[in-house]
């Protein structure tokens, strides 16, 4: 089944429903790999939440915390949060995008870069990579034409396998050799860095 900007909002609203039943007043934009539901029907993992700005972080922490979640732990890079009356974790990030395009513009995996825009109450947009109907159709996952940094190459490696898994596809050849040639162009240094 396709993924259109419709099932996207709808996806969107009933999750973020559940998690902020009272509402918020900020901005925020759901994005990344909760969207995989629309392919295989299964409960999302996780929701992966990039307020606007650092001032709507602040009041997305908060109202989450008076809806009941719970903080579990708080890094460099986002805060965990477990809302006891949904199956799944809550992150909401350290980096605040201005954009729903910007939301997805650091993101490796073509399937991951879907996303919806939440603001003052419901979900007001959504985005979707030109290349997801691709993925689909061909039952492939692939990376994104621009590549992240080589730091981040075995994440990439990792994410393509269990992107694959998790939905049944199969992991593009090319895309998995040009991670791996990403990789294997660092230094040995650089390499036993990220060991």
């Amino acid at each position: 089944m396709a993924i259109t900007s419709e099932r996207v909002r709808r996806f969107a609203a009933e999750h973020l429903g559940k998690l902020l039943p009272d509402g918020f007043d900020g901005r925020f934009f759901l994005a990344g790999g909760s969207f995989k539901s629309l392919i295989h029907g299964k409960p999302p993992n996780d929701l992966d939440l990039w307020p606007a700005s650092a001032n709507d972080r602040t009041l997305l922490l908060d109202a989450l915390r008076s809806q009941g979640s719970i903080v579990l732990e708080s890094g460099h890079f986002n805060t965990i949060l477990k809302n006891p009356f949904i199956p799944y974790r809550v992150e909401v990030t350290r980096k605040c995008p201005h954009s729903i395009e910007e939301s997805v513009a650091d993101f490796d995996i073509q399937l991951a870069c879907i996303a919806a825009e939440y603001s003052k109450g419901m979900v007001v947009g959504a985005y979707i990579h030109s290349g997801v109907a691709n993925c689909i159709s061909c039952k492939e996952v692939r990376v994104v034409s621009r590549l992240c940094p080589m730091r981040y190459s075995l994440r990439t490696l990792e994410r393509l396998t269990r992107y694959g898994e998790e939905l049944g596809f199969r992991v593009c050849e090319q895309s998995r050799r040009r991670v791996w040639d990403i990789y294997t162009a660092a230094s040995e240094e650089e390499r036993q860095d990220l060991l």
